[in-house]
């Protein structure tokens, strides 16, 4: 049986020349080093159904387009995260920190009022990468540095600006970690024949139907939700936030946190290159609802931990904020305000809310069959 890294380079090398990111310098290193981390974090406790401990390898591929992929290696799982991943992020985390009010953890408001700047700010969805050499990327890293410092953005601002990303980052990994954990990529591969399931492709488009790949989005993107929030509630987190919040912090501890990870993943999802010219019900990427759906559908997620009473100033308020301001100060890969008004044009009931209530009636009876392919925890679902 072939080693894991030589399965991934099977697998993944067309896509890319693998990614030696130990040998990046500090501090560009710890952009790379905190996804993976938090894969090992998450699929070392796991066993296999014989009770062997599960293998599991991850690994960065050089290449420009933002995505990231599970693999189901029969047994064990890969994880492949494009290089231009951790640069998006981290470049889109701070320009959007820079326009911040760290304090209340909402884009700049005056009187109720967003703030509107003179000029857009790009957020790219793509690198450019003009080679496969680790020098390439310290340049691209030198570059959004040093336009971190032209701005001249406080230390607290940067400070947010590394919280956002570390919340996204997480997000990201989690979230392709979510698909093998809950059996998802094992049940794609012996039910339909996939087994690369890369987060944009077409082999997911033309083998997967999409009401399935549309529930396993779902259940992946509630359960990291949830976990990446609670984390950084219980403290569990690489920054110093998760401990020490700034001092003159205007909103209380769960607000603070609850936002900064809503005001992430909207950052996140703004970044992939969805086409999202057709109508909500019927996006390009049919096996993945649309990112605005998912947004709202998250929102739920997030809302079943901060309570009722807490949902609305520490999760609508900062969606409205968060998707405003990247519409109206940022240009990025897509913009979600005309999908905004159409999720409300029946006034009887929103279609993300009606669609919500469809796909969770689909994930509660694929959920056990689901769970019959998932690895092994100890005391959960042995």
């Amino acid at each position: 049986m072939k080693e894991l890294h030589q399965v991934f380079e099977d697998v993944f090398g067309y896509l890319g020349a693998l990614l030696e990111e130990d040998l990046l310098p500090e501090p560009l290193s710890l952009l790379y080093q905190l996804p993976v981390i938090y894969i090992s974090s998450a699929l070392s406790p796991a066993i296999t159904k014989t009770g062997g401990p599960y293998p599991f390898f991850t690994k960065f591929i050089f290449n420009n387009s933002f995505n990231a992929s599970a693999y189901d290696a029969d047994p064990g799982g890969l994880v492949c995260i494009h290089s231009s991943v951790p640069l998006l992020l981290y470049n889109a985390c701070m320009q959007f920190a820079s326009k911040c009010n760290v304090y209340t953890a909402l884009p700049m408001e005056n009187d109720g009022q967003l703030v509107l700047f003179k000029k857009p700010t790009l957020i790219p969805g793509r690198l450019a990468l003009a080679s496969e050499q680790i020098e390439n990327l310290i340049q691209l890293y030198d570059e959004i540095q040093s336009s971190i410092t032209l701005s001249g953005i406080e230390e607290e601002t940067f400070q947010y600006g590394l919280f956002l990303y570390e919340s996204a980052i997480r997000f990201v990994v989690m979230h392709e970690c979510m698909h093998i954990i809950l059996g998802h990529t094992t049940y794609a591969r012996k039910s339909f024949g996939i087994k690369l399931f890369m987060e944009v492709s077409e082999e997911r488009e033309s083998h997967l139907p999409h009401h399935i790949g549309q529930v396993l989005e779902f259940l992946a993107d509630r359960n990291t939700a949830a976990g990446v929030v609670a984390q950084a509630l219980e403290g569990n987190t690489f920054h110093t936030y998760g401990q020490e919040l700034p001092s003159l912090l205007q909103i209380d501890r769960q607000t603070f946190l609850t936002r900064s990870v809503v005001n992430a993943i909207c950052i996140l999802f703004h970044l992939f290159p969805y086409n999202l010219k057709l109508p909500l019900n019927n996006t390009v990427v049919r096996t993945h609802p649309h990112p605005y759906v998912r947004m709202q559908w998250i929102n739920r997620a997030i809302g079943s931990i901060t309570g009722k009473d807490a949902f609305t100033e520490a999760v609508v308020r900062p969606f409205g904020y968060t998707m405003a301001t990247l519409a109206r100060n940022f240009t990025t890969p897509n913009s979600w305000l005309m999908a905004n008004s159409e999720n409300f044009q029946d006034e009887s009931v929103a279609f993300s809310d009606k669609s919500y209530e469809q796909v969770s009636l689909l994930a509660k009876e694929l959920q056990a069959q689901l769970w019959t392919h998932a690895p092994v925890y100890n005391n959960t679902n042995e």
